[in-house]
């Protein structure tokens, strides 16, 4: 699964309030420009066709990866659990 290679430098990863809105517009560039940020601003409804299913996997789980991959360590156990990337985002 490859990422827009647009990381987020270690010192703009989110840390908590001090940096949330900062941190917020530049982390929702990247799932808008790859066409999955709704993941993250709602809940998205499973489909039930196979090939939707798959398709729908691999956009969550890059959606989750994008979230995780810019937030700093500390805040991993905060969402650690959550099924939905909108749950992560909303837990942020």
């Amino acid at each position: 699964m490859s990422r827009l290679s647009v990381g987020l430098r270690y010192e703009d990863k989110f840390e908590g309030l001090s940096n949330y809105n900062p941190w917020k517009e530049r982390i929702k560039l990247v799932p808008m420009v790859i066409r999955i940020w709704d993941f993250s601003k709602k809940v998205i409804k499973k489909p039930t066709k196979p090939k939707e299913m798959e398709v729908y996997k691999k956009m969550d789980t890059k959606a989750k990866s994008i979230i995780l991959d810019d937030v700093k360590d500390s805040l991993i156990p905060r969402l650690s659990g959550k099924n939905a990337t909108h749950e992560m985002w909303e837990a942020l």
